[in-house]
């Protein structure tokens, strides 16, 4: 008797994804004598055009500065979204001219498709203890990492029909041959 065994085996992975956005204006520019303030940049909400779940927000700051050897702190505040935390508030020290640093900061609860729904700012706080001519830029990049729902692709379900016919068949051939057994 012939014993005909089809296995199928569906895996369904989802692939994390990240987009990272540009916060606005970008960059953010801070000239002058004894500037002792900053501005706000705003965030881009969360849009992507498929079902998915929110796993990460990241703000990525940065800051430069021209001019001449100074001591030049400089601060970004996340304010909102509402319910979400951040990790604290990094400052940057800029000491030599043409200096580039860059921090990370995380959300680190909250992190949802609702809480990110909407823009949220970023307030970029700049001091200038020496009073010295100097230029900042500052910018600020918020990364997004996300998992896109398990869902079947569209030709998932034509395949498995596909299978069942298969299996629907072989048996019915293997019930009409003659079995070799005698």
């Amino acid at each position: 008797m012939r014993i005909l065994v089809l296995v199928f085996t569906l895996v369904i992975a989802a692939n994390a994804s990240i987009i990272t956005l540009d916060c606005t204006p970008f960059p953010f520019t801070n000239n002058g004598d004894n500037m002792a303030d900053g501005g706000t940049v705003e965030c881009p909400a969360f849009n992507v055009a498929v079902a998915a779940s929110l796993d990460t927000v990241t703000l990525t700051e940065t800051a430069e500065f021209t001019g001449p050897n100074v001591f030049i702190p400089v601060s970004f505040v996340p304010i909102g979204p509402p319910g979400v935390t951040w990790s604290a508030d990094p400052t940057l020290f800029l000491t030599s001219a043409g200096q580039i640093q860059t921090v990370p900061q995380d959300a680190t609860s909250g992190v949802t498709i609702t809480n990110f729904s909407s823009a949220f700012d970023v307030v970029v706080i700049v001091a200038n203890p020496d009073g010295a001519a100097v230029s900042t830029t500052e910018t600020v990049q918020v990364t997004y990492g996300y998992s896109p729902s398990a869902v079947p692709e569209p030709v998932t379900a034509p395949l498995i029909d596909i299978g069942v016919i298969g299996i629907g068949l072989a048996t019915r051939l293997a019930r009409r041959s003659p079995s070799a057994d005698g």
